[in-house]
């Protein structure tokens, strides 16, 4: 670096308005036209060597950030001759290993702390944001600091050297910068850089350097905090398409580390210090849960982030005012916790801690987030009448409403997507929807949704609420959020378009594909049955008849409705029945566009429906689309029990309660397999046509308990219901009577082969114990149910 001659204080001048006021108090009188002025002169002067980038730094050190960050002066080629140029040179030096002087180490430090200064105080205001990038984004400034950070990586170089603490302060500004500005997360230099840092991370200097800390620790020293701080928030700050591909790929390589660490550090928990705690929680946000990333290590990761949860050091320093690394620390543990739920083999390791009582008591202390993500979890392991008894909802639900209408007027986009995130998750329990919309809540969320295209969380949410009754003409009625939802179907992001697309065929699609599948149905009846009328009059069409206008390779005798969190039992299901001859349609690739009327066509085209049942299952819009749809065009539906000690409640217990399911997690699999073999042959010719259900729900009750006829020999007479059963059991009843062809208890049996009796016995207890199960959650059905005095018997 050349040495500039000194800085003539005039050229400050121009901010001496007042010469006996206090100099800043002088610089804050300035206008924005003085300051372009000053800048123009200063690059004059540096261009002279008349002045030195030095004490430049050291005059803007007493000017105000909203001073250097106004919009005229943030793209002024004095910051790029102060900063890019100035640190590109001084970053390529000590790249090569030549010690820089005093003098450089000085103004490396110094212009690293005005660059932090501009990105911090630019805030989250686009413009400003922009015009930083116009010069900081250039390929060989990044370059520079990615070769450096490199170094680190691969040989643990400059990790002594004092001026670390300057090259941590540059990624501190990229860190903000690009926390900020999202969308260049994906530039080519920035991508480079960002895998420099993620080789840190999967360094063995990750490792070392954190297994030498002491709990008593108090202050890290800076390769400690370069290493352990710095670049965990930097891959944290990104964003960008490639997120989880390195966030899978470095927990693959780290696991096993990170589980050393945590046995390390784990067994002295009470007294960790806030030094450690700190560098815990970075590691601890490094982990987010994908399917199979662990290498084995579930089990260990579940029972070290349980003992986190039972610190009493770290409860103790949850506090409603600020945040600090113990409420962090929590609040990954929790979130991981609950990812690691959305597997049914974690998701029992999880349960078996029996952590509802530690986790409940997260729910009542003054933090918001931890309180959230503690009803999130208890929503995973619970049951949902458990879930109700224990939680407040009126009190959740209020406390992230208020959260998102706090963030909608805020400027801040991290707090938005945390808001959304945790009432996204919270969403998914049909009581917090219910809870939402008697607080009037529903207009938030909708803002929330129309205020940002291309955004899917907010439309998520929706998505999910759509199959509420009471939301449904709130929607209807905001036109210009049915604009927006029809836009957002065009989206070229595909969650964005998946849930749009789930929200208008709730709204409106899936009525108008109904019509027109019934109208295809009557034409293929007309012209099938010709001039028969009367044959036509006399029977009713069979499964088949309805399908006959449609090419034989497109029938299907099953169609399967799947989590994709149950994908390796289905497949093996899938497989097992391929093999057996059946055509089975199963979205086996996740697929995306218009997946939903590809499901509705898959249902129509299929005979029977078999649905897998599970905590995941129930959660999602889309599995809650499809067998619904199954069910209000009477398709066969057989439940399969895919999650160990699963009992369906709410609007899946509702479907499946009548249902004869198979559970495929008691036994083995080849068992299982042989009942729902025998339960589709039971079944094969009886699948009511669709057509046939044209009237509401309780309209088709009442004339079916009018008009009721059972002409099989068996069945003797149905008992009178009482005035307080509803019609739902005698629907419930006649359901079985149509399947099996006669009444669905043992003493029914009549004179038939022993070996057909065994089976109908068989098939009647397994029937009985399901409305049994049925009636203990039936407070979460949708219809209240109350079964004859001879069937609860």
């Amino acid at each position: 670096m050349d040495k500039l001659t000194a800085f003539p204080k005039q050229y400050f001048d121009r901010f001496r308005f007042n010469q006996q006021a206090p100099y800043f108090d002088r610089v804050k009188t300035a206008t924005n036209n003085d300051l372009v002025s000053l800048f123009d002169d200063l690059v004059q002067a540096l261009q002279l060597n008349t002045t030195s980038i030095h004490q430049i730094c050291q005059e803007f050190s007493d000017i105000p950030d909203e001073k250097l960050t106004d919009v005229l002066l943030l793209d002024h080629e004095l910051y790029v001759l102060l900063l890019p140029n100035t640190l590109c040179k001084l970053l390529e030096k000590w790249c090569s290993k030549t010690p820089l002087t005093d003098d450089e180490s000085d103004l490396f430090g110094e212009t690293s702390q005005l660059l932090l200064r501009l990105v911090q105080g630019s805030n989250d205001e686009p413009d400003k944001i922009d015009k930083i990038g116009t010069w900081l984004l250039n390929e060989t400034f990044i370059g520079a600091i990615c070769s450096c950070v490199q170094q680190i990586a691969k040989t643990g170089t400059h990790l002594s050297d004092h001026n670390l603490e300057h090259l941590n302060t540059l990624l501190e500004a990229l860190t903000s910068f690009q926390a900020r500005r999202k969308l260049i997360t994906d530039n080519s230099a920035m991508l480079l850089l960002l895998e420099s840092v993620v080789a840190c991370l999967e360094s063995s200097y990750y490792t070392d350097t954190f297994l030498v800390l002491r709990p008593e620790t108090t202050m890290l020293t800076t390769s400690e905090v370069f290493l352990l701080i710095t670049c965990t928030n930097y891959l944290k700050s990104y964003d960008g398409h490639r997120k989880t591909e390195l966030s899978e790929k470095l927990l693959q390589i780290m696991i096993e580390s990170y589980i050393k660490i945590y046995d390390n550090f784990i067994p002295s928990i009470e007294q960790w210090k806030h030094s450690l705690t700190r560098s815990i929680y970075c590691m601890t946000h490094l982990i987010s849960y994908h399917d199979k990333n662990l290498n084995g290590y579930e089990e260990k990761l579940v029972d070290n982030l349980t003992q986190i949860l039972n610190s009493t050091n770290l409860f103790r320093n949850i506090s409603s005012i600020g945040i600090n690394s113990e409420i962090l620390l929590i609040e990954a543990a929790l979130r991981i916790l609950s990812e690691l739920t959305l597997n049914l083999a974690t998701l029992a390791m999880v349960r078996e801690k029996q952590l509802n009582d530690t986790i409940t008591k997260f729910t009542k202390v003054e933090n918001d987030d931890i309180t959230l993500k503690a009803c999130q979890l208890l929503g995973s392991i619970m049951s949902d009448d458990e879930f109700k008894q224990t939680v407040d909802l009126v009190k959740v639900t209020e406390v992230v409403i208020n959260n998102l209408k706090d963030v909608l007027n805020s400027p801040s986009a991290e707090n938005r997507e945390k808001v959304l995130s945790n009432l996204k998750n919270l969403v998914e329990n049909d009581d917090i929807k219910n809870e939402i919309i008697s607080q009037n809540a529903l207009g938030s969320i909708i803002k929330s949704s129309t205020d940002k295209a291309d955004d899917a969380t907010p439309l998520q949410i929706l998505y999910s609420i759509a199959f509420n009754a009471n939301a449904v003409d709130q929607f209807k009625n905001d036109k210009n959020f049915l604009e927006h939802v029809r836009e957002q179907e065009k989206s070229d992001k595909v969650d964005v378009q998946v849930a749009a697309k789930g929200i208008m065929w709730k709204l409106v699609d899936e009525a108008k594909f109904i019509t027109e599948q019934e109208e295809k149905e009557t034409a293929h009846l007309v012209q099938s049955q010709g001039s028969n009328t009367s044959e036509v009059n006399k029977s009713s069409p069979k499964s088949d008849d309805k399908r006959g206008s449609i090419d034989e390779h497109e029938k299907y005798d099953m169609m399967i409705s799947y989590s994709w969190n149950e994908k390796e039992l289905i497949y093996k299901i899938y497989d097992r029945l391929v093999k057996d001859g059946y055509r089975i349609w199963l979205d086996r690739d996740n697929m995306y566009g218009s997946i939903i009327l590809r499901m509705a066509e898959a249902i129509e085209n299929s005979d029977f429906i078999l649905i897998s049942m599970s905590s995941a299952y129930k959660k999602s819009p889309n599995c809650q689309a499809e067998a619904e749809y199954a069910y209000n065009r009477k398709r066969c539906i057989i439940p399969l029990i895919s999650e160990e000690n699963y009992r369906a409640n709410g609007w899946l217990g509702f479907i499946a309660g009548s249902k004869m399911y198979v559970d495929f997690q008691q036994g083995d699999f080849d068992g299982a397999y042989d009942l729902l073999i025998k339960e589709i042959k039971r079944n094969q010719g009886k699948s009511v046509p669709p057509k046939e259900r044209s009237k509401p729900p309780v309209e088709e009750t009442k004339e079916k308990k009018e008009n009721l006829t059972i002409p099989h020999p068996d069945i003797q007479a149905i008992p009178q219901l009482s005035a307080n059963h509803d019609a739902f059991a005698e629907v419930i009843y006649e359901e079985q009577v149509a399947v099996l062809g006669k009444s669905p208890f043992p003493s029914a049996v009549g004179e038939r082969a022993p070996a057909r009796v065994a089976e109908d016995q068989e098939h009647a207890g397994a029937l009985k114990r399901n409305m049994e199960e049925m009636m203990i959650h039936r407070q979460s059905l949708w219809i209240d149910v109350d079964l004859p005095q001879n069937i609860r018997e």
